[in-house]
């Protein structure tokens, strides 16, 4: 069985909730340099503050968020899974394992890569993917015993290999890369990794808030694959069809017979 994704805050902003309300009233009035004073003076109770955090996920205009930080450590993560993380480009900063450097020599031996879940169900897909993670460490121990440095000898390396990768990233890009993964056609690793954070958030942003966070057609009503949805029920992808996008249609007042018959994109 492929191995979960570690997931662990490193550190993180204090008093996150007080500090994205008071962020939020600098430009209207004097706020003073202490957030949970300031919010105590307002009398703002706790569930005013979790209400406000909430309205702002949902809320294109989310610079208060961006007074957050977290610095987040990620094991047992494909690079294929960080190519898509480090696609979050806005307010982040990335650092990552380097395969240049360091040796993946038991990587297949230790179970060190991701097996995708369609893969996993079926014995037969099951043996011959690990056994081509076998025959791969075989070949990358030939090269690096035969003098072949450990940057060249990696070009042989499989995209679904585990390396760390660390970042610091600010609370709206955060939630942003969350909604992007936790979508019903985000690929399982990477929404794996989505629900970790979000477990790992749970004590600094508390169980309401945490709880209250869905895929984001749920959440936001609003679909994060739009194009690619649009296309299967015309016809002009062979990607499937999300199963909650009539669901969504619905509730934008729109009808599949109106996406179908609509410019074919």
């Amino acid at each position: 069985m492929s191995k979960k994704p570690y997931v662990k805050i490193i550190s993180m902003s204090q008093n996150p909730l007080e500090t994205c309300r008071w962020a939020a009233e600098v430009s209207r009035t004097r706020v003073g340099d202490d957030p949970v004073e300031y919010c105590k003076r307002q009398g703002y109770t706790r569930e005013n503050l979790e209400d406000f955090f909430l309205m702002m996920l949902r809320e294109s205009f989310g610079t208060p968020l961006e007074y957050i930080s977290v610095v987040l450590y990620l094991d047992n993560v494909s690079r294929a899974a960080q190519q898509q993380i480090t696609r979050t480009r806005t307010g982040v900063s990335f650092s990552i394992e380097s395969m240049r450097v360091v040796p993946k020599e038991n990587f297949a031996k230790e179970g060190l890569y991701h097996i995708p879940e369609r893969i996993e169900k079926d014995p037969k897909l099951l043996e011959a993917f690990t056994r081509s993670m076998e025959e791969i460490e075989k070949e990358y121990n030939y090269l690096i015993e035969s003098g072949v440095e450990v940057e060249d000898a990696r070009g042989i390396l499989p995209l679904n290999i585990f390396s760390t990768i660390t970042m610091c990233i600010n609370m709206r890009s955060l939630f942003h890369m969350i909604f992007s993964r936790t979508c019903a056609k985000a690929q399982g690793e990477v929404h794996d990794i989505a629900i970790e954070i979000m477990n790992q958030l749970r004590p600094y942003l508390g169980d309401r808030i945490v709880d209250a966070i869905d895929r984001p057609c749920k959440f936001k009503n609003d679909c994060m694959m739009k194009l690619e949805n649009t296309q299967a029920l015309q016809g002009t992808t062979p990607r499937p069809l999300c199963k909650y996008f009539p669901e969504y249609l619905r509730k934008t007042g729109q009808s599949i017979e109106d996406i179908k018959n609509s410019k074919k994109f």
